[in-house]
């Protein structure tokens, strides 16, 4: 009977790690394609002053 009682804690709980891993592998992905975007226009910005 105790065991029905903490199932719908329990879930919520999965729930709401599975939200948090979520938001937070979205956050990884945004700083990843701001990183790349500004890379690129660095990188080509240091081979025109240095290389050129």
């Amino acid at each position: 009977m105790m065991r029905d009682v903490n199932m719908p804690e329990h879930m919520t709980l999965t729930e709401d790690a599975e939200t948090e891993r979520r938001r937070l592998a979205a956050f990884r992905t945004a700083l990843c394609v701001l990183a790349s975007s500004l890379i690129l226009p660095l990188a080509h910005h240091l081979w025109q002053a240095y290389c050129c």
